[in-house]
């Protein structure tokens, strides 16, 4: 199939560079889960999941643990950054030369600018990387007859590449912020009995009469 001439590239959205990051600046393996590192801050949490409120950590997180996992954090962070309108557009420019003309000419930059649009709050690497997917024909389930629709190449884009990076970024920053509880105060059997949902046991006062131990005890002191 026919590619796009360089002047749909030209007709895309034209907006000041942003901090995007570009593909030649994420790795391959930056955009994987860091298993290590999801194993190590696992055996820091308790073994306690509570209904509501947040989990608590077992021990404290070693200090170089926790700096693995801050400089972790802010690499996702960077990853996650936006792609500028301008780099969408030609990445999404070079995947439409793949099935049709028809984006050439005075419709070009308004298509374009739909997509860049749908796809504002994703990176651009990412955005690249699925584009190039499409246009290769590797993306699974792809119609190959046709280009993606703006939801399809989001969605696409997103559950590739982003999702895990988010689920990730989540992980780390509930570690970092999590808390070792002190220590636990001992409970009352009330509170335990509440706490399993039964109802407290209520104890027999003590009657004041003599029981029939202390009766025997008299008795055989008298003798």
């Amino acid at each position: 199939m026919r590619r796009l001439s360089a002047h749909v590239a030209a007709l895309a959205p034209a907006l000041p560079k942003s901090r995007s990051v570009s593909t030649a600046r994420i790795k391959p393996a930056d955009c994987r889960r860091d298993r290590q590192l999801a194993r190590e801050l696992d055996s820091c949490w308790s073994g306690w999941i509570p209904d509501r409120g947040a989990r608590a950590l077992a021990r404290p997180l070693p200090n170089a643990l926790r700096r693995r996992a801050s400089e972790r954090l802010a690499l996702i962070e960077a990853a996650l950054v936006p792609g500028d309108a301008s780099g969408v557009g030609r990445a999404v420019s070079r995947m439409l030369g793949y099935w049709s003309a028809r984006a050439i000419g005075a419709d070009a930059a308004a298509i374009v600018a739909q997509y860049a649009c749908v796809l504002s709050d994703l990176p651009l690497w990412a955005i690249e990387r699925t584009c190039e997917g499409y246009a290769e024909g590797k993306i699974a389930g792809q119609h190959r007859a046709f280009a993606p629709s703006t939801a399809m190449l989001w969605q696409t884009t997103h559950d590739l590449h982003v999702a895990v990076l988010l689920d990730e970024r989540e992980e780390i920053m509930a570690a970092l912020a999590a808390q070792v509880p002190g220590a636990a105060r001992k409970l009352s059997r009330e509170e335990i009995e509440a706490k399993l949902g039964r109802r407290p046991r209520r104890r027999k006062p003590r009657s004041s009469l003599p029981n029939h131990r202390d009766q025997l005890q008299v008795k055989q002191t008298a003798r």
